[in-house]
């Protein structure tokens, strides 16, 4: 469920991570996950879906170790 506050997509991939993770399936994480958006000056760091729908940019980062594997973006210039 959802509390409408906050996007799921984000907890998902964490969420999907840990399962992953607690498996006996191959792979090479976990992985972490977390979003950052800009409105104001300011770097904002986990969102809310509010926030989310006046930020300048839209960031997705997914890391593993001390590698980044993923890198979503969206920005207003």
């Amino acid at each position: 469920s959802s509390d409408l506050v906050t996007s799921a997509d984000i907890l998902a991939a964490n969420a999907v991570s840990a399962a992953l993770h607690l498996s006996n399936a191959p792979w090479s994480g976990p992985t972490a996950t977390s979003r950052v958006g800009y409105a104001g000056n300011t770097l904002i760091a986990h969102p809310n879906m509010d926030a989310q729908t006046t930020s300048e940019l839209d960031l997705v980062v997914t890391s593993v170790d001390n590698r980044v594997n993923m890198i979503e973006t969206k920005a207003q210039i």
